[in-house]
């Protein structure tokens, strides 16, 4: 659809003069059934930080791989390799998504226009180097000690490197480089879950061990 496209590039073009006008800036990378869409986390919590859901309006959680940089990448044509070859490492994540619209009935101008259904990020302490496929890096997400999915690396955009390069040359047109220090969430590597006040969420991966947050009752 031409109204659509053009409507979701004209709302994309918006976020990233925001972001560059932005103190801090820190991309992810979501991946749903209708294509790619990125957007500007306007919030990192630290790992095992207990989060009071009133501040919230309809949050989900998913777990996923957050890659560090320390050069920069700018497209286009910005490859896997040279994403490879930037980065200072890889972080266990959980990405809070959250809606403004009601029963999560979103297009995707919707939610490039909503930061991607951003709310937060809860980032492991550890960063682990890139010595390893992350493809195949594996991950158990847990609520409450209960298994709710597992998940590789290669559900997101086929690999993670990969959708740096895909973020960097996204971006290129509108003159937005990704930066030494900017971390980016590449993609959930499950389908995300409701949490409720008293919910314990645990993701664990493969090499870069594992991230927690809790969720408190709504004041």
């Amino acid at each position: 659809n031409p109204s659509r496209a053009t409507s979701a590039t004209a709302i994309l073009s918006v976020a990233c003069r925001i972001s560059r006008a932005g103190k801090h800036f820190c991309s992810w990378l979501l991946l749903d059934a209708t294509g790619n869409n990125l957007g500007q986390l306007v919030q990192g919590l630290l790992d095992g930080v207990t989060v009071d859901l009133a501040d919230f309006i309809h949050p989900k959680v998913e777990a996923e791989m957050a890659l560090v940089l320390a050069e920069p990448l700018q497209g286009p044509g910005v490859t896997a390799a040279q994403v490879s070859a930037a980065l200072s490492g890889a972080v266990a994540a959980i990405e809070m998504v959250d809606s403004r619209i009601e029963d999560w009935k979103i297009k995707l101008p919707d939610t490039i226009a909503d930061l991607a259904s951003s709310a937060a990020a809860v980032l492991s302490s550890r960063v682990v180097p890139v010595d390893f496929d992350t493809r195949l890096t594996g991950m158990v997400i847990t609520k409450n000690g209960e298994t709710m999915a597992t998940g590789a690396g290669a559900a997101a955009l086929g690999d993670p490197v990969g959708a740096v390069a895909w973020l960097a040359n996204k971006l290129s047109p509108f003159g937005v480089t990704l930066e030494p220090g900017h971390f980016i969430m590449t993609g959930s590597l499950h389908a995300a879950f409701e949490v409720r006040p008293g919910d314990h969420v645990q993701a664990t991966f493969d090499r870069l061990g594992s991230v927690a947050m809790s969720f408190a009752e709504g004041s």
